[in-house]
């Protein structure tokens, strides 16, 4: 096996680990935003001690790269909007069209990555985005309340649907940057933007008062230093050695993790249209994963016998 695709290999275990680790963010965030604690402030809190950590950990590295922190501010404005756009899109939509929406992502990236890098997805890829789309549908629609851009949840649906957009301008600009910059510098000052421009946001819309239990100090700080801290650092890092769509067919899977994890720690049952929903999402990361090669050279091996 070549370094390259070696780096490959490990960049997409890389991006499954951290849309497993998103994914428990989805559990964390609920126990905390129940217990009192507004959004802005979470999102505020979370980034604050992720890049008070992070810049400690990293300093020499930031000192030795300033020419990383323009795109790396670049990068962290767009994850601050994506934030923002989905957590007050939430406030106004229900939960099921807030996470299908945001995962509309995943198909945004594709033509994103085409005008921002030229780089034209191929057919399997293209293929496997769509169908992961569909599958996410199946995991978190309820088909029975769900309707975009009905009077009640308008205003939500479409915040939700820009906060897609958002994050796949931020997947494909950091493909873009991280082949040419710092990885770890770039996560690191994405960081520290979206900190900075929360905690303002936070203290003007929400107030001083910050509602954290102490059991739920713990959770706060796993979200702090594991799902954002440690996971923004490898996204940026694996990225480099991967393609835009890849990264954001992998990342998708943050709401099958999500969706597992509510059936093993909150009791939730998976129904007939959720593993309809995991079935569909298993077949695009087979699609995406092996370009169906093993049925090329099943082909083949027919023909030879054939002859």
């Amino acid at each position: 096996m070549n370094s390259q695709k070696r780096n490959m290999i490990l960049a997409d275990i890389a991006i499954i680990f951290v849309a497993f680790i998103w994914g428990s963010g989805f559990a964390g965030n609920k126990i905390l935003l129940n217990g009192g604690i507004h959004p802005i402030q979470l999102i505020a809190a979370r980034f604050i001690i992720a890049a008070i950590i992070l810049v400690l950990l990293f300093f020499k590295k930031l000192k030795a790269n300033p020419s990383s922190f323009l795109p790396g501010a670049l990068i962290g404005v767009i994850l601050f909007i994506s934030y923002m756009l989905q957590t007050i899109g939430l406030k106004y939509t229900t939960a099921s069209n807030n996470a299908f929406l945001t995962s509309v992502y995943v198909v945004i990236v594709p033509v994103v990555a085409y005008f921002i890098i030229k780089r034209k997805p191929d057919i399997f890829n293209a293929v496997a985005a769509v169908l992961v789309l569909i599958g996410i549908a199946f995991l978190t629609v309820d088909f029975t309340d769900f309707s975009i851009g009905k009077s009640a949840t308008f205003k939500g649906d479409m915040l939700t649907l820009l906060c897609a957009v958002f994050y796949a301008f931020q997947v494909t600009l950091i493909a873009h940057y991280a082949r040419r910059h710092d990885p770890i510098v770039l996560a690191i000052v994405q960081v520290v933007v979206v900190a900075v421009l929360s905690t303002p946001a936070a203290l003007f819309f929400e107030g001083t008062q910050l509602a954290v239990t102490a059991s739920g100090i713990a959770l706060l700080l796993y979200l702090a230093l594991i799902a954002t801290a440690l996971c923004l650092v490898m996204q940026n890092v694996a990225q480099k050695y991967t393609t835009p769509t890849h990264a954001g067919l992998l990342m998708s899977l943050e709401s099958v993790f999500g969706t597992l994890l509510g059936v093993v720690i909150m009791g939730d049952n998976i129904s007939r249209q959720m593993g309809l929903g995991f079935f569909i999402i298993f077949i695009a990361l087979i699609i995406a994963e092996t370009k169906l090669s093993f049925l090329r050279k099943l082909s083949l091996r027919q023909e030879n016998e054939n002859l």
